[in-house]
Protein backbone atom coordinates (compact mmCIF):
# COMPACT_ATOMS: atom_id res chain seq x y z
CA UNK A 1 0.00 0.00 0.00
CA UNK A 2 3.15 2.67 1.14
CA UNK A 3 4.40 1.99 -2.88
CA UNK A 4 1.16 3.87 -4.24
CA UNK A 5 1.44 6.61 -1.66
CA UNK A 6 5.13 7.43 -2.58
CA UNK A 7 5.80 6.33 -5.89
CA UNK A 8 9.83 6.26 -6.54
CA UNK A 9 9.09 6.37 -10.39
CA UNK A 10 6.56 6.98 -12.81
CA UNK A 11 4.60 4.82 -15.11
CA UNK A 12 6.64 2.85 -17.91
CA UNK A 13 4.51 3.42 -20.37
CA UNK A 14 7.34 4.33 -22.78
CA UNK A 15 10.14 2.49 -21.26
CA UNK A 16 8.81 -1.14 -22.47
CA UNK A 17 9.46 0.41 -26.26
CA UNK A 18 12.59 1.92 -25.14
CA UNK A 19 13.75 -1.77 -23.93
CA UNK A 20 12.63 -2.74 -27.27
CA UNK A 21 14.90 -1.01 -29.29
CA UNK A 22 18.02 -1.84 -26.68
CA UNK A 23 17.22 -5.04 -27.14
CA UNK A 24 17.49 -5.13 -31.16
CA UNK A 25 20.97 -3.98 -30.38
CA UNK A 26 22.07 -6.47 -27.71
CA UNK A 27 20.48 -9.27 -29.86
CA UNK A 28 23.17 -8.65 -32.34
CA UNK A 29 25.62 -9.95 -29.70
CA UNK A 30 23.34 -13.06 -29.37
CA UNK A 31 21.72 -11.93 -26.45
CA UNK A 32 18.13 -11.03 -26.06
CA UNK A 33 15.44 -10.07 -23.54
CA UNK A 34 11.96 -12.03 -23.91
CA UNK A 35 9.26 -9.92 -23.36
CA UNK A 36 8.57 -11.44 -20.04
CA UNK A 37 12.17 -10.85 -19.27
CA UNK A 38 11.55 -7.27 -20.21
CA UNK A 39 8.60 -6.73 -17.82
CA UNK A 40 10.82 -8.32 -14.89
CA UNK A 41 13.27 -6.24 -15.25
CA UNK A 42 10.88 -2.93 -15.51
CA UNK A 43 8.83 -4.24 -12.38
CA UNK A 44 12.33 -4.55 -10.55
CA UNK A 45 12.88 -0.67 -11.32
CA UNK A 46 11.21 0.76 -8.37
CA UNK A 47 12.41 -2.18 -5.89
CA UNK A 48 15.90 -0.82 -6.87
CA UNK A 49 14.77 2.70 -6.61
CA UNK A 50 13.54 2.04 -3.30
CA UNK A 51 16.23 0.28 -1.59
CA UNK A 52 19.16 2.82 -2.87
CA UNK A 53 16.75 5.38 -1.53
CA UNK A 54 16.21 7.17 -4.58
CA UNK A 55 13.18 8.59 -6.45
CA UNK A 56 13.37 9.19 -10.33
CA UNK A 57 11.24 10.97 -12.00
CA UNK A 58 12.70 9.86 -16.02
CA UNK A 59 12.05 6.83 -18.03
CA UNK A 60 15.08 4.89 -16.39
CA UNK A 61 18.52 3.34 -17.12
CA UNK A 62 17.77 0.00 -18.84
CA UNK A 63 17.86 0.89 -22.18
CA UNK A 64 20.99 2.91 -21.76
CA UNK A 65 22.36 -0.43 -18.95
CA UNK A 66 21.74 -2.84 -22.45
CA UNK A 67 23.51 -0.74 -24.43
CA UNK A 68 25.98 -0.60 -22.54
CA UNK A 69 26.67 -4.11 -21.27
CA UNK A 70 25.17 -6.32 -24.48
CA UNK A 71 29.35 -6.29 -25.81
CA UNK A 72 30.38 -8.24 -22.17
CA UNK A 73 32.24 -11.75 -22.63
CA UNK A 74 30.87 -12.23 -19.42
CA UNK A 75 27.18 -11.93 -20.61
CA UNK A 76 25.10 -14.78 -22.27
CA UNK A 77 21.43 -15.49 -22.52
CA UNK A 78 20.64 -17.51 -19.25
CA UNK A 79 22.88 -14.68 -16.81
CA UNK A 80 21.25 -11.45 -18.88
CA UNK A 81 18.74 -10.79 -17.08
CA UNK A 82 19.72 -11.65 -13.63
CA UNK A 83 22.57 -9.40 -13.90
CA UNK A 84 20.97 -6.28 -15.54
CA UNK A 85 18.67 -6.31 -12.95
CA UNK A 86 21.76 -6.81 -9.99
CA UNK A 87 23.81 -4.20 -12.21
CA UNK A 88 20.54 -1.68 -12.09
CA UNK A 89 20.65 -1.75 -7.87
CA UNK A 90 24.50 -1.13 -7.73
CA UNK A 91 23.92 1.96 -10.74
CA UNK A 92 21.64 3.50 -8.05
CA UNK A 93 23.10 3.05 -5.40
CA UNK A 94 26.93 4.85 -6.68
CA UNK A 95 24.26 7.39 -7.59
CA UNK A 96 23.69 8.15 -4.02
CA UNK A 97 27.04 8.85 -3.57
CA UNK A 98 28.37 10.47 -6.30
CA UNK A 99 27.42 13.21 -9.05
CA UNK A 100 28.73 11.39 -12.11
CA UNK A 101 26.61 11.67 -15.10
CA UNK A 102 24.78 8.70 -16.04
CA UNK A 103 26.76 7.60 -19.30
CA UNK A 104 30.04 8.37 -17.21
CA UNK A 105 28.46 5.89 -14.57
CA UNK A 106 27.73 3.38 -17.09
CA UNK A 107 30.96 3.51 -18.67
CA UNK A 108 33.06 3.04 -15.83
CA UNK A 109 30.43 0.27 -14.53
CA UNK A 110 31.09 -1.88 -17.67
CA UNK A 111 34.92 -1.06 -18.13
CA UNK A 112 35.55 -2.59 -14.64
CA UNK A 113 32.71 -5.26 -14.95
CA UNK A 114 34.63 -6.58 -18.11
CA UNK A 115 37.88 -6.12 -17.33
CA UNK A 116 38.99 -6.19 -13.43
CA UNK A 117 35.92 -7.93 -11.92
CA UNK A 118 35.64 -10.95 -15.04
CA UNK A 119 31.80 -10.27 -14.54
CA UNK A 120 31.23 -10.28 -11.62
CA UNK A 121 28.88 -7.78 -10.18
CA UNK A 122 29.55 -8.58 -6.51
CA UNK A 123 32.92 -7.48 -7.15
CA UNK A 124 31.40 -4.22 -8.49
CA UNK A 125 28.92 -3.67 -5.40
CA UNK A 126 31.89 -4.26 -3.53
CA UNK A 127 33.72 -1.10 -4.48
CA UNK A 128 33.90 2.43 -3.49
CA UNK A 129 33.17 5.27 -6.36
CA UNK A 130 36.39 6.36 -6.24
CA UNK A 131 37.52 2.25 -6.49
CA UNK A 132 35.35 2.44 -9.03
CA UNK A 133 36.98 5.94 -10.48
CA UNK A 134 40.29 4.28 -10.23
CA UNK A 135 39.81 0.63 -11.37
CA UNK A 136 37.79 2.28 -15.06
CA UNK A 137 40.78 4.49 -15.30
CA UNK A 138 43.27 1.45 -15.31
CA UNK A 139 45.37 2.91 -11.73
CA UNK A 140 46.45 0.25 -9.06
CA UNK A 141 45.32 0.52 -5.75
CA UNK A 142 48.81 1.84 -5.19
CA UNK A 143 48.91 4.30 -7.66
CA UNK A 144 45.42 5.49 -5.82
CA UNK A 145 47.48 6.27 -2.53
Amino acid sequence: MEENLFPVCPPTEDLLPRLRKSNEAAARYGLALSGEAMETLVKSRPRALREAGRVEFGSGILDQMILAFCDSPYLDKENFEPVLEELQMIFYHFKNETEWPDDALLKAMAAVFNGRAGGSAAYLSGLTPQELRDTAAGRTEEESL
